[in-house]
């Protein structure tokens, strides 16, 4: 169970436009979805603003576990923000 919260799945994104709407830098969610992480995996989470620049503009597809912690801080549901391919 837990190698399906990590694997990868193709998808599209919106975090640039609701990390926008809540006034939130790159940075700013980096650190947020860090503090989250590692309170649900341990200390070891680290994920930084360059993750996050990678994945709005669509130079990295995000893991399942990293897409949940993501629209928990922008406050979104999961297909609100990160749209899987069969999803569509």
């Amino acid at each position: 169970m837990i190698q399906k919260f990590f694997k990868i799945y193709p998808h599209d994104n919106n975090v640039e436009q609701y990390r926008l709407t809540l006034d939130m830098s790159q940075k700013e969610l980096a650190q947020q979805v860090t503090a989250l992480g590692r309170k649900r995996f341990g200390k070891n989470y680290t994920i930084s603003k360059q993750t996050i620049n990678a994945i709005e503009t669509h130079r990295y597809d995000a893991s399942f576990g990293l897409m949940m912690l993501i629209a928990e801080v922008l406050k979104e549901e999961r297909k609100t923000i990160f749209v899987f391919k069969d999803e569509r």
